[in-house]
């Protein structure tokens, strides 16, 4: 019954996808809405906590560790994401930092 018990859980824990693929695939998402929304609207300004998708649901802004995501605009066409990582400090590792250009 233990070995039973035992790959039930393994079983169940495999199906959670690790936190670095979560932020990687979150980040592309806020990526994708921010390129919508410059494309609607070039002059307007990204606020992370407003987005929403097609459903009018607000867009998840945490990395996989439950932090938020942060945004930065480098220049009038160029963009940055980032997620501080596993242990949350600047230049630890691994630090996920997007650059995209519109």
């Amino acid at each position: 019954m233990l070995i039973g018990v035992a790959g039930l859980v393994y079983f169940f824990f495999s199906l959670i996808p690790p936190p670095s693929l979560v932020t990687r695939e979150r980040i592309k998402i806020l990526e994708t809405h921010i390129r919508l929304l410059k494309a609607q609207n070039p002059d307007s300004t990204v606020d992370l906590q407003n987005l929403k998708d097609k459903s009018s649901e607000k867009i998840s802004i945490m990395d996989g560790w439950d932090r938020p995501i942060l945004y930065r605009s480098i220049s009038e066409k160029e963009y940055e994401l980032t997620s501080y990582g596993e242990d949350g400090v600047p230049g630890g590792k691994p630090d996920f930092i997007h650059h995209f250009t519109l």
